[in-house]
């Protein structure tokens, strides 16, 4: 006896296991039928409709209420008619054809189409609500609506043979015997941190690790697996110039090794920054120095360059803040140094200047002088005309000696040219 083909077997156990899941699924999880839930929802509606009934019986409304029952009877599609019957067998409202659907000696035995739901009237029984639904179907395709089970599996069966058959074969198809990598080869290429790609000598990927896959946004290993890199969609929109002259292309040509090839890809979303990668190559040859692939590398360095970038932000911030702490600290020096009313040295810049340019001129033996001038009667232009005044007219004599001193010419031993310290007076 002949076996059947592989992929044939193959096919059939996907099928018998598919049904085994299903038969599983109804006996722990009960899979309703499609009967049982429609009976639930009829008698769902059927309560509904006693509600208002009720309410319109008990105003005596009966006009409102036969219009009520036809507009609900033409909406529903499932509802045949309706009607309101006393319990001594009048027939208070019905719908049109109500006769024609609903039985003379009413329900009988168990019909799954009818509903007869008791209107009670101070806990007595005053009549009933008679809804006729539409007949359930018969046949086939009602037994596998009442058993979903059976016509889930059967649907299995039927599809599944062609449509798994189907796919083994595109399967077995793309599979490729040459290029079998061992496991261990491919966990070890998983835990790389970089992108690894090898490519054969046409340029086809023969393997991309787990970072690759990752880097473009989710690829699969089967849609990758024996397709050029150079045509990898979030690659080669990035890529400049022709395939030809793409790195791993040129590397194989040229059996060199192409390092630092910079590549920034854009990620589609404003919320996101752009990603840089680099790349390098490095050529695989065989015992006669051909090309037979080539081993690229992606490094993401993102993380890397967005450090740097903040470094150097911070390196600016600091150097910025440097040079204002620099003019802060003159200008505090000058507001020590400088007398706020005059603008001349004060007593103890003075001190310190009249020090060094003594000892200066000690050790270069050059003369040193210093003159004391005083303000004559300056206690008496205070009295008289107040501190304002007398603030004014000491700022004037250190404009003038300023302006003196300017002009002058003094040796290298003389005190700052504009050293001018104003000898404070009594008042």
């Amino acid at each position: 006896m002949k076996k059947p083909p592989p992929i044939l077997v193959i096919a059939s156990g996907l099928v018998m296991l598919a049904c085994a899941i299903v038969l599983m699924g109804d006996f722990f999880f009960y899979l309703p039928d499609r009967q049982t839930e429609m009976t639930r929802q009829r008698q769902r509606v059927a309560d509904l409709l006693a509600i208002p009934t009720i309410d319109l019986l008990g105003k005596g409304e009966i006009d409102r209420l036969a219009t009520v029952l036809h507009r609900i009877a033409e909406q529903d599609p499932d509802i045949e008619s309706l009607a309101v019957r006393r319990q001594d067998g009048r027939l208070i409202v019905a719908t049109r054809r109500h006769a024609q659907f609903w039985p003379v000696n009413g329900i009988q035995g168990t019909v799954d189409h009818l509903a007869l739901i008791p209107v009670r009237t101070d806990s007595q029984l005053w009549g009933s609500i008679e809804v006729a639904f539409t007949r359930p179907q018969a046949g086939p395709i009602a037994f596998f609506q009442r058993h979903p089970a059976l016509g889930a599996m059967l649907t299995l069966i039927v599809s599944g043979l062609l449509t798994f058959s189907l796919y083994i074969r595109r399967i077995l198809h793309q599979f490729d015997p040459k290029s079998v990598i061992p496991d261990r080869v491919r966990a070890a290429f998983d835990a790389m941190a970089e992108g690894v790609v090898i490519i054969d000598n046409k340029g086809r990927i023969a393997l991309a690790n787990n970072r690759f896959r990752t880097i473009g946004t989710g690829t699969t290993e089967q849609q990758l697996t024996a397709r050029p890199l150079s045509a990898v969609p979030w690659l080669s929109q990035y890529m400049p110039g022709e395939p030809k002259d793409h790195p791993w292309n040129r590397s194989m040509r040229e059996l060199i090794e192409i390092t630092g090839v910079e590549i920034a890809i854009d990620p589609g979303s404003e919320d996101e920054q752009a990603r840089l990668l680099v790349v390098n190559c490095a050529p695989i040859t065989d015992g006669q120095k051909q090309a037979r692939g080539c081993m690229v590398t992606f490094d993401d360095v993102t993380a890397l360059h967005r450090a740097n970038r903040r470094l150097e932000y911070t390196l600016r911030q600091l150097q910025d803040s440097r040079r204002e702490v620099e003019h802060k600290a003159a200008d505090l020096e000058r507001l020590a140094s400088v007398d706020y009313l005059t603008g001349v040295l004060n007593r103890r810049a003075f001190s310190e200047q009249s020090e060094q340019a003594f000892a200066r001129a000690v050790a270069e033996r050059e003369p040193f002088s210093c003159m004391m001038i005083d303000i004559d009667f300056f206690k008496k232009i205070n009295d008289t005309y107040g501190h304002s005044v007398g603030d004014l007219v000491i700022k004037a004599v250190a404009e003038i000696l300023m302006a003196c001193t300017a002009t002058a010419t003094w040796s290298a031993a003389t005190v700052a040219r504009n050293s001018v310290w104003p000898c404070p007076t009594p008042d």
